[in-house]
């Protein structure tokens, strides 16, 4: 049981007096009709301290709440970053900030609302605390047994600040773990003061700064929609057009009409979709009707909208909306011919629905149950845009003529093609001719004013002020690629050799990348988390994934350097991934090497009764399932040197547990089990222990490749 999962309901029993006050306690919370209090949560071991956690609660009735923590300084596995937030507007539960979920009937706005009202009365940091660990709320199968409390005893007085604190003890079974308990209870309000929970040497000691009941919060405090949360969301839509349009074209539009019609002075070799880079054929407009504002200045792209009242400024619905685009590369996606350009088109809807997708969660918090919510207005919602979702009153067909796919989970949508492997065009499969006019679709377009103002920051690189060189560097980054052939010749040409050293050590930093055509030519999917994460969660997957991949390696270490099976000879463990925990020693021990959730997201675990009996199915300890959405496999082959070798094999040991060993080599990746949405990055790892990573389509990855082809297709993790 995790130690955040262990805070939370506790049932007080034994000394009366103690368990009197506990009952007056729980009462007083748990029939409030209002709740507001904010807390801070320190982790430390009495010599430092680990991580300092801020929180705050709002609550009104049993149904309506908002809770947020944020990991204020953080270490190991609490990375400090934005606020999680936890809320119910009464209708369901919404998360948002940092990687998360709810899932699981169970988990109604009441239910978890009575949770968090107790974990005020036990432990403050419950399970939506699971939050801030990028976790998340589940239930079901998947959700941990509450722990159980012993006896609680008064443990005397003691001032707190100013006032005076009852302190009662009691001890928690969570687990394997026994841990100690202390309370500390306003003498006068019979409220707590302070908490503090120890296992083995670690504390996390709570501390209230405020803890109020019965105050009046308004309604609208718990709601979640609103017409300036819809400006955002359509702002956001409007900002997805301007990136695809900067990343096609290489440049920002002039206005928001070159999004729904070809500009007069785009270059014809240029792909531009036949039906623009909108939805609908129309730009969405702010939910007061007007037009969304494209401003463009030495802070960047934005879309801007100035609220209900049309003003700078302001709070609530009058508040400005603002978001910001990437700035475009000047390096153009060029018109490739029909199959290309079909690809092409695809890839451009395709994200303009997603982008329709996360901005319908944004506004309300959940997913489109069907296509039809995109443009059909259910009778819960609040706020409407204008027009719908998608501009239209049914899905478009993609360019080969056949509607768009929606693929719908638990907590994910995709959208995608029909078929996406069969409609994917590698760039192995780009002809030559193609080929050549893509590469020159893609080469920098810089205009006199662009190479003016690059051959200045050149100029300032050589600059003998250090702030004034790094000024340059800081403007020289936001250019990226499209700064490099220019950088190239001006450092080739410069005399002066300190200079020249300046420039091409700021050449050196500004490694090539592939013509952005080649990312074009990608898989004909996107995915849409439900978490409000979206590509946040994705990244959170693959770095569970790529550490999980890590553990692994070390493993692999531990068992061949201790010869963990016992078979008299120093190899490694290559039958699958789930014998890294199932594998039983010579005393009848599973060996443990990995966690068991790596061990059960095994996709291809050796049968019952392998390696000579010596081996334990993982599926008699749990359900087979993805860990962080990621499934593992050992891998069957070893191609580094060339040729394929496979890394099974029967090293002779004694006893000989089949083949399931190798004497020098093992190979494992690791990919996601929904691609798309729960990651789209497959990782492997061999007995050199770095990990490279790959878009494979979700497939896995059996044969470890050669040096050549990591070289050419793989990137190595940092």
């Amino acid at each position: 049981m995790s130690f955040l999962a262990a805070l939370l309901a506790l049932s007080p029993q034994g000394d009366a007096g103690a368990e009197l006050l506990y009952r007056t306690l729980s009462t007083k919370i748990e029939d409030a009709k209002t709740l507001r209090a904010e807390w801070s949560a320190a982790i430390g071991d009495g010599r430092r301290q680990f991580a300092l956690i801020a929180g705050s609660l709002k609550a009104k009735g049993k149904d309506r709440w908002i809770v947020e923590t944020e990991i204020k300084e953080g270490v190991f596995r609490l990375e400090t970053g934005p606020a999680a937030v936890l809320q119910s507007d009464g209708r369901r539960v919404i998360p948002t900030g940092r990687e998360g979920v709810v899932s699981g009937e169970a988990l109604t706005p009441a239910a978890l609302g009575r949770e968090i009202r107790h974990a005020l009365v036990t432990a403050l940091i419950g399970r939506p605390m699971d939050l801030v660990a990028g976790g998340g709320v589940e239930s079901g199968e998947n959700r941990e047994p509450l722990p159980q409390m012993g006896p609680i005893k008064s443990a005397g007085r003691e001032k707190v600040g100013t006032r005076e604190a009852l302190i009662l003890e009691s001890t928690l079974k969570a687990g394997e773990h026994t841990l100690a308990l202390r309370l500390w209870v306003d003498a006068e309000s019979k409220l707590p003061i302070k908490r503090e929970m120890t296992d083995q040497g670690i504390s996390w000691t709570e501390t209230f700064s405020t803890l109020i009941l019965d105050e009046e919060i308004p309604d609208s405090v718990f709601a979640y929609q609103s017409r300036h949360r819809l400006a955002q969301s359509r702002a956001s839509q409007v900002a997805e057009s301007v990136r695809l349009y900067a990343r096609f074209t290489g440049r920002a539009p002039g206005t928001l009409e070159d999004l729904i019609r070809r500009p007069a002075g785009l270059e014809p070799e240029i792909f531009y979709p036949p039906g623009g880079f909108v939805l609908g054929g129309t730009v969405p407009r702010d939910p007061w009707g007007r037009p969304f504002e494209l401003r463009a200045d030495a802070e960047g792209v934005r879309i801007v909208s100035l609220g209900a009242d049309g003003k700078p400024g302001g709070s609530g619905d009058d508040e400005d909306v603002q978001v910001g685009v990437p700035a475009a590369t000047r390096r153009a996606v060029g018109s490739g011919g029909g199959r290309l350009d079909r690809q092409f088109a695809a890839r451009i809807e395709l994200e303009l629905l997603a982008a329709a997708v996360r901005a319908y969660l944004a506004a309300y918090g959940e997913l489109p149950r069907t296509k039809a919510a995109l443009w059909e207005r259910p009778e819960w919602a609040e706020v409407w845009p204008e027009g719908g979702w998608i501009g239209a009153d049914e899905f478009p067909n993609d360019p080969w003529g056949e509607p768009y796919r929606v693929v719908r989970g638990n907590c994910f949508v995709r959208v995608q093609v029909s078929d996406p492997k069969a409609r994917l065009i590698l760039a192995s499969a780009v002809r030559s001719e193609e080929r050549a006019r893509l590469d020159e679709a893609a080469r920098p377009r810089l205009s006199a004013a662009d190479r003016a103002e690059l051959l200045q920051i050149f100029g300032e690189l050589g600059d003998d002020d250090l702030e004034t060189r790094e000024k340059a560097e800081a403007r020289l980054a936001r250019w990226g690629s499209a700064a490099l052939e220019l950088l190239e010749a001006r450092a080739k040409s410069e005399k002066d050799r300190e200079a020249r050293s300046r420039l091409e050590h700021a050449r050196d930093m500004m490694p090539p990348v592939p013509a952005p055509w080649r990312g074009e030519l990608a898989p004909l999917l996107v995915g849409v988390t439900g978490s409000g994460g979206g590509d946040l969660q994705q990244r959170a997957n693959e770095r569970k994934a790529s550490t999980s991949l890590q553990t692994l390696a070390a493993a692999e270490a531990d068992f061949r350097s201790n010869d963990r099976d016992g078979n008299r000879v120093n190899d490694f463990w290559t039958g699958d991934v789930a014998g890294l925990y199932t594998l039983k020693d010579p005393d009848g021990n599973m060996i443990k090497l990995i966690e068991l959730g790596v061990a059960l997201a095994d996709a291809a675990p050796l049968g019952a009764g392998a390696a000579q009996g010596r081996y334990v199915a993982p599926s008699t300890l749990g359900t087979l399932r993805p860990k962080a959405g990621y499934y593992f496999r050992a891998m069957t082959h070893d191609t580094s040197s060339g040729k394929s070798e496979p890394y099974a094999i029967s090293t002779g040991g004694e006893p000989d547990l089949g083949k399931v060993h190798h004497l020098s080599s093992f190979g494992f990746c690791a990919y996601p089990a929904e691609y798309g949405v729960s990651g789209t990055r497959t990782f492997i790892i061999n007995e050199g222990n770095t990990i490279a990573w790959k878009d494979t389509m979700g497939e896995p990855v059996l044969e470890f490749p050669s040096d050549a082809e990591l070289a050419a297709g793989w990137q190595k993790l940092n």
